[in-house]
């Protein structure tokens, strides 16, 4: 258990591992203009996400079912499986024939060899796809409990994909080479998936089967799952998507790595949703209101108190932390720029984690499509206008209005359905006073340091790892002693009933 654990965990963070390992070095080796297309190419494999419907999900609950045998299992990953290739087929046609006018469109023409760039543009689409299918299948691995099985080759995946490939750039530097290796290991470990699944089915041909019944099934179970994906991908997407449009590919990358790094706050967030959320759906039944309310506020505080200490930190260090990251002087002053919108635009989106499971724990999804819809056409109005006055910036700070808006209005539906928190009391108690705690601690710790000189990358690394620490301990000092003395609420005891 405890290795499937650790397993589980290195497997989620692997993307950002990489991301702090081996950007510095791609920028280094292509140059920044390169890593901008690099970093375009993971928008573009955001929105073509979309594609997946939320069939993943839907594949490792059904293979998840104990009722089922292996035949009967096998006969619904054949479905599944016609449905999710016949449309990343249609993707892949798609991009052979206008490759050219993606060109045109998202770069504004910088790029003299434009037969070269659609190529490009041509194999990373094919990467992208077999990276969805990949992902397909290891949804299916884990429904069929090989946790093991699917984690090791998507960690194997990501070795031989983000550092190997430094291999092939030594001898052949060049970004068309760059995205033919990545493509090529995507493929290889799809394959690699497919046997492994099938081989946990039983072995046998693996065909694409069309059968009605559980066609329908799929069809009837995804509906609301595929507006979802569909209004979330592009939520997720649409910022950059504008950035992309409107700005050359420097800027595009600059503002891709702000978002990338700023992000961490929400990926912090979404691993603790893996411990909230199976109680969530165990308690829901089996608890009183009251102690189902306790569960829920020590988890708000947790994700809170995690989230703001990590933020709070980034924005109080963003000069040092991008200029140590990038040794990259011209580029790091325009990432910092973006760096404190983004982060904060995070920190309101991991506040909404808690929500979210309780959300997901009774199955009350069509507010998140609802306010998702409504978050597509505010933000299409504030990016155009933002944008027009204030260029890239305005993008960034456009997102981080939509954040706070749907972040604040989801917080107060979830509550008033199912806690009954008065909202004051929850929005100062849970999100303000652990907020502004957090930005105080970092930046007296911040002040107290600025004459210090740090003699090596890794010493700031260091500091800035033990600043984290430190800060997040005593603001849990602070808010135990704030919630026992002022609102006579026992955060320990509560910690330790419902997290043993």
């Amino acid at each position: 258990m405890i290795f499937n654990i650790a397993i589980n965990f290195i497997s989620k963070f692997w993307n950002l591992i990489s991301l702090i390992i081996f950007t510095p070095i791609y920028i280094d080796k292509l140059g920044f203009k390169a890593y901008g297309i690099i970093s375009l190419s993971i928008v573009f494999q955001g929105v073509m996400s979309i594609a997946d419907a939320g069939l993943t999900p839907l594949i490792t609950r059904d293979l998840a079912s104990n009722v089922d045998s292996k035949q009967k299992k096998k006969q619904i990953l054949n479905s599944f499986e016609l449905i999710y290739v016949s449309l990343l087929s249609l993707i892949i046609i798609l991009s052979l024939l206008f490759s050219r006018n993606i060109v045109a469109v998202f770069f504004n023409h910088q790029f003299e060899n434009v037969e070269n760039f659609s190529l490009i543009i041509k194999i990373f689409t094919i990467d992208i796809c077999s990276q969805l299918l990949m992902r397909f299948y290891i949804g299916g691995l884990q429904g069929l409990e090989c946790h093991l099985t699917a984690n090791i080759n998507y960690i194997l995946w990501g070795i031989f994909r983000s550092a190997c490939v430094l291999v092939v750039l030594h001898y052949f530097n060049g970004l068309l080479y760059f995205f033919l290796w990545q493509a090529f290991m995507s493929v290889i470990f799809l394959i690699i998936l497919k046997i492994s699944i099938y081989a946990k089915l039983g072995g046998g041909r693996a065909k694409f089967v069309y059968n009605k019944d559980i066609f329908s099934g799929i069809f009837k179970s995804s509906t609301l799952l595929i507006g979802i994906a569909i209004v979330t991908g592009l939520n997720a997407q649409m910022d950059k998507l504008f950035i992309s449009k409107r700005n050359t590919v420097e800027v595009i990358g600059q503002y891709n790595l702000a978002s990338s790094l700023s992000s961490i706050v929400v990926s912090l967030s979404f691993v603790f949703l893996v411990v909230f959320l199976p109680r969530f759906i165990i308690f829901k039944t089996k608890l009183s209101s009251v102690k189902f309310r306790d569960l829920y506020l020590i988890s708000t505080i947790v994700v809170a108190l995690f989230s703001f200490t990590l933020g709070a930190n980034i924005i109080s260090d963003r000069v040092q932390l991008i200029s140590n990251w990038l040794h990259n002087e011209n580029n790091s002053l325009e990432i910092i720029k973006f760096l404190s919108v983004l982060t904060l635009s995070f920190l309101f989106m991991a506040q909404t984690v808690v929500p979210y499971a309780l959300a997901l724990a009774f199955g009350f999804l069509k507010i998140q499509l609802v306010l998702g819809i409504f978050s597509l056409v505010l933000g299409f109005l504030l990016y155009w206008v933002f944008n027009h006055f204030l260029n890239s910036m305005g993008i960034a700070i456009s997102y981080l209005i939509i954040q706070i808006v749907f972040s604040l209005v989801y917080i107060y539906i979830v509550n008033k359905e199912f806690l009954k928190f008065k909202y004051g009391f929850y929005v100062i108690n849970l999100i303000l006073i652990p907020g502004l705690m957090a930005f105080i601690l970092s930046y007296l710790i911040h002040i107290s340091m600025l004459n210090f000189v740090f003699e090596s990358h890794l010493g700031f690394y260091v500091f800035f790892i033990f600043k984290n620490i430190f800060s997040l301990l005593i603001n849990c000092f602070f808010q135990y002693f704030y919630f026992l003395k002022i609102l006579k609420i026992d955060l320990l005891r509560l910690f330790s009933k419902y997290f043993k």
